[in-house]
């Protein structure tokens, strides 16, 4: 990702969601330096998730990531189990179960969005509204 803000940057007008579990932020830091993004393009989910580092899936409610991942993998994983509540929702469910393939979980989602039933609690629909008002912020 951080090639492509470089080549296309100051072409088109992008932001950039930063994983904080990446190494991202050390390139993202070289381009903002060479002047191919500006630092207030960059958006990390710290803030939005109040998980440090935070990755994508802290967007989500613990709870509600669980019934996910738990729905992916035909899983009776329960929040109870998951020790750590500051750490992010994936290396809390790593430490029990083992690694898992973290694109699956959304790959369940677009497959079933039609016909899964759970509900997303409120302080989950806050998050991603947050992240789409941030994102928008840079943008104007």
């Amino acid at each position: 990702m951080a090639a492509a803000v470089a080549l296309l940057g100051q072409e088109l007008d992008v932001s950039v969601v930063m994983n904080g579990g990446s190494n991202l932020s050390r390139r993202l830091e070289g381009i903002v330096d060479q002047g191919f993004l500006d630092n207030g393009r960059i958006i990390p989910l710290e803030p939005i998730t109040d998980v440090r580092p935070a990755e994508f899936e802290d967007l989500f409610y613990p709870e509600d990531y669980v019934v996910i991942y738990n729905a992916t993998f035909q899983s009776t994983l329960s929040i109870d189990q998951l020790a750590g509540a500051e750490d992010s929702i994936i290396d809390r469910i790593r430490r029990v179960e083992g690694d898992f393939n973290r694109s699956d979980p959304s790959n369940w989602i677009l497959r079933n969005r039609k016909t899964a039933s759970f509900v997303l609690r409120p302080i989950t629909l806050d998050r991603f509204e947050r992240l789409f008002v941030v994102i928008n912020d840079t943008l104007a």
